[in-house]
């Protein structure tokens, strides 16, 4: 089984020059959690997540770890952390430039493998021109189960 046999087709992409203000609007609206970045033609060229969003309003983490802080966000002292998120900044100021991805023919066992090793929750699928095709989440994965188990039966 291919990246391409379970990925899901109708990818959100965003570009490095949208405001955040349009980014957290649009990903609500798909009700998406993160997008891939794409520039002008097309090409992928990182990702961003409206935990990026949350973490741009973070002044300073301690010890600069941001899963850390998260885990303690409900502490009252760690309010003074925290910054008002700045909806004016773009994309490019706040995604991340190594995005997890793999082309559309790459092994589905490959696939699971990144996740459990890098610990994520999607894979982007890209063509050989690093063009986005697909997007791969732990729940397409979920949605194999029953067929998979069926089969074992």
């Amino acid at each position: 089984m291919l990246a391409s046999d379970v990925m899901t087709r109708e990818v959100t992409t965003v570009a490095p020059s949208m405001h955040l203000e349009e980014l957290v609007e649009l990903l609500t609206l798909k009700g998406v959690s993160g997008a891939p970045v794409v520039n002008d033609q097309g090409t992928l060229v990182g990702v961003v997540s409206l935990s990026d969003v949350a973490q741009s309003s973070v002044h300073r983490a301690p010890h600069g770890h941001y899963a850390d802080f998260a885990h303690d966000l409900w502490c009252a002292e760690l309010v003074d952390e925290l910054e008002p998120i700045d909806l004016r900044l773009q994309v490019e100021d706040i995604m991340n430039e190594n995005s997890i991805d793999v082309e559309a023919d790459a092994p589905l066992a490959e696939v699971v493998a990144l996740i459990l090793q890098l610990r994520v929750h999607r894979v982007i699928v890209v063509d050989k021109h690093r063009q986005v095709v697909g997007l791969i989440s732990t729940i397409d994965l979920v949605r194999l189960l029953p067929d998979l188990l069926a089969q074992r039966v």
